[in-house]
C-alpha cells in the first residue's frame, strides 16, 4: 500500500528518521524526502520501505543511511534522480554504511541519474549491498552528468544496469569523478552508444580498484582500440579481478 504523502526536513535538522515497513510518495515531480541544506540526518530502515520520487539531498547537507531492513527507490520522468539530486544540481554528502538489508534504485527517464546528482558530490558506500538500474537517453547510474563526483565504495556487493545512447554505469559523463573501490563486488551490465563503465567519458581520471572483483558485459561503440581499452577500468568486458596493488587479471 502506498501512501501518497511526502516528508521535508528542515534546514539545519539533526537527528534521526525511522522507516518501518512504509511505502510513500508522490505521483508529481517532488522527492518522497526532501532534506535541505545543513542537516544531518540518519535514515533507519526496518523492514521493507518503498519510495516514490526518490529522496533529494541538498548540497550542504548529509544523510547517513543504516539499519537491518530494505530502502527500495522508483523514479520514472522525463529528468530524474533517485538520491541525491536533480540533473542541474549537486547533492550533499551520501553515506550508506550499517544498512543490513538492500538498497535499491531504479530510475527511468530520458536524463537522470540513479545515485548521485548532476553537479555531483560525494558518495560513500559500505558494507551495503546496492543495486541500481538506469535505463534511458543520458544516464548515470552512480556519479554525475556534469560535475565533480568523490565516490568511495568498500566491502560491498553493487549490482549495476545502466542502458541508454550515452551512459556510465559508475563515474561521470561530461565532468569528473574521483573513485577508489576496495574489497567489493561488482556487477554491471552496460549498453549505449557512448557508455563505458566507469571513469569518465574525456578519461582524465583513473578509477582505482583494490582486492575486487568485477563481472561486466559491456556493448559499446566507444572503444577505438579495443585490445587496450578493454583492460581499463573504462571498457572492461568479462570477468576480472584487481589485487591488493590495483593490479588487474583476467578471470
Amino acid at each position: 500500500l502506498m501512501t501518497k504523502i511526502v516528508m521535508k526536513v528542515t534546514n539545519g535538522y539533526t537527528g534521526r528518521i525511522t522507516l518501518d515497513n512504509v511505502g510513500f510518495g508522490s505521483d508529481v515531480s517532488c522527492p518522497a524526502i526532501s532534506i535541505e541544506d545543513n542537516s544531518d540526518v540518519t535514515l533507519v530502515c526496518k523492514g521493507n520501505n518503498r519510495l516514490l520520487e526518490g529522496i533529494y539531498v541538498e548540497e550542504g547537507s548529509t544523510l547517513h543511511i543504516e539499519g537491518d531492513g530494505d530502502l527500495n527507490l522508483n523514479v520514472s520522468a522525463m529528468e530524474f534522480f533517485c538520491l541525491g539530486a536533480a540533473p542541474d544540481k549537486a547533492h550533499g554528502d551520501i553515506i550508506v554504511d550499517g544498512l543490513d538489508g538492500s538498497l535499491i534504485i531504479n530510475g527511468n527517464g530520458v536524463s537522470g541519474i540513479g545515485l548521485g546528482s548532476g553537479l555531483g558530490g560525494n558518495i560513500t558506500l559500505i558494507n551495503a549491498k546496492v543495486t541500481v538500474a538506469t535505463p534511458g537517453r543520458s544516464t548515470v547510474a552512480i556519479g554525475n552528468l556534469n560535475g565533480n563526483s568523490k565516490i568511495r565504495i568498500n566491502s560491498c556487493d553493487l549490482n549495476v544496469m545502466c542502458r541508454s545512447m550515452r551512459c556510465t554505469a559508475i563515474g561521470s559523463q561530461g565532468g569528473n569523478a574521483d573513485i577508489m573501490i576496495n574489497d567489493s563486488v561488482i556487477y554491471s551490465n552496460v549498453d549505449g552508444r557512448d557508455a563505458m563503465f566507469m571513469g569518465n567519458l574525456e578519461r582524465s581520471f583513473e578509477p582505482v580498484l583494490v582486492n575486487t572483483t568485477v563481472s561486466s558485459m559491456l556493448k559499446t561503440a566507444m572503444m577505438k582500440n579495443p585490445p587496450e581499452d578493454i583492460k581499463t577500468p573504462y571498457f572492461l568486458n568479462g570477468m576480472f579481478t584487481f589485487d591488493e596493488q590495483g593490479e588487474i587479471h583476467p578471470s
